[in-house]
């Protein structure tokens, strides 16, 4: 229960943040805000290559004991190994459709990934940094856990199977967050969120053109 409770502190000051960074973007003496002036965020396209990463899981581990990289005996927090990439399109004004891909080593040391297709909206563009939210289809699809002698299904996944692969479709992005320390290169801070049973976090670099 005290690895939630960090994760909420965690959420809480996130949030805050945001809060604080937005605030400040307000109208100036001749009416045009921060955000207006600053021009040096506004592109028409992004790649974005990161490393997944650590994994949340609010509830603790399904099947701690199968978890070889867990960094606790439940299981709360874990370490996958893959790579996440994504292509982004300005559509409109704080508005890009975004592409997305990724294939990593689960908990269970198995492969696993997902396919993205969807609207992603700037919710903070100022200065150095960048947030956004994003929402549309998204495909998770991992090898099949019924490998193990222990495994006897999940509230995730459940029964979808497709040949050796369980899989699910969700409606949801990720939320990012982008420092600029380039005049077009970001670090890049991404979180997958899965419901109420895995968040994902994944660390890189986003460039614009």
């Amino acid at each position: 229960m005290r690895y939630l409770n960090s994760f909420k502190y965690i959420c809480t000051g996130c949030l805050l943040l945001i809060t604080y960074l937005a605030s400040s973007a307000g109208p100036n003496q001749d009416g045009q805000t921060k955000e207006q002036k600053d021009t040096v965020n506004v592109y028409t396209n992004a790649i974005t290559v990161n490393w997944i990463g650590i994994v949340f899981h609010p509830l603790g581990g399904t099947y701690p004991d199968r978890y070889i990289r867990k960094l606790d005996p439940n299981a709360y927090f874990v370490i996958e190994h893959g790579v996440y990439s994504s292509f982004e399109h300005r559509l409109f004004e704080r508005t890009y459709l975004k592409s997305a891909a990724s294939l990593f080593i689960d908990c269970a040391n198995l492969p696993a990934g997902f396919l993205h297709l969807g609207v992603h909206f700037n919710l903070l563009n100022k200065q150095k940094h960048i947030v956004s939210l994003g929402l549309g289809p998204t495909l998770l699809f991992r090898e099949d856990w019924h490998q193990f002698p222990e495994y006897v299904g999940d509230e995730f996944f459940k029964d979808r199977l497709y040949g050796k692969w369980q899989y699910r479709f969700i409606i949801f992005g990720d939320i990012e967050y982008n420092y600029r320390f380039s005049k077009n290169t970001f670090l890049n801070i991404s979180l997958f969120p899965g419901g109420r049973y895995l968040y994902t976090l994944s660390f890189g670099l986003k460039h614009t053109f």
